[in-house]
C-alpha cells in the first residue's frame, strides 16, 4: 500500500486551487464582456 505524504496533500491542495482560480478566471472573462455589452445596450439603445 502507498504512503500519502505531507508532501502529497500539499501538491494536491495546490493543484485544487489552481484548478479552481482558473475556474473562476475563465468565468469572469466570460462575465465582464456581457456585463459590458449589457450596459452600453442599456445607455445607448
Amino acid at each position: 500500500m502507498e504512503q500519502i505524504t505531507r508532501l502529497d496533500i500539499l501538491l494536491f491542495d495546490k493543484q485544487r486551487k489552481e484548478i479552481s482560480m482558473a475556474r473562476a478566471l475563465i468565468l469572469w472573462l466570460m462575465g465582464v464582456p456581457l456585463f459590458v455589452v449589457l450596459l452600453l445596450w442599456y445607455f445607448f439603445f
